[in-house]
């Protein structure tokens, strides 16, 4: 399924994260009574994908591109790894939240890689 719709793959990429770390904390054996939320910031250029534990500590995902950067290869809608809390990796895109089957392969509970 493809996703026409920014929204809709920044949806798709949060469910995969929830689905990703159930599925861990199941094979793990960890009691799920509050698992962490995934939210999105907004910024310029980029939206920072951030996990939000119980305790209030706070780790960065990834990186979704909200404008075309032709001249560094990215288009609206790549996942970029984080580098640092307020940077991308932007050596490569890690897929495109365009296709179901790139943020699938993409996206873990841990980071975006």
């Amino acid at each position: 399924m493809n996703y026409e719709t920014y929204e809709a793959g920044i949806q798709l990429v949060i469910r995969t994260l929830n689905e990703d770390y159930a599925r861990w904390a199941n094979r793990a054996g960890i009691n799920l009574i509050a698992p962490p939320k995934f939210v999105v910031f907004e910024g310029r250029n980029y939206d920072k994908v951030v996990k939000i534990e119980e305790r209030g500590q706070q780790s960065v995902v990834g990186f979704i591109c909200k404008k075309d950067n032709p001249k560094k290869g990215f288009f609206v809608g790549d996942m970029l790894k984080a580098a640092s809390w307020s940077a991308p990796a932007t050596n490569f895109s890690r897929g495109n939240i365009g296709s179901e089957a790139s943020v699938r392969a993409a996206v873990q509970w841990a980071g975006i890689g």
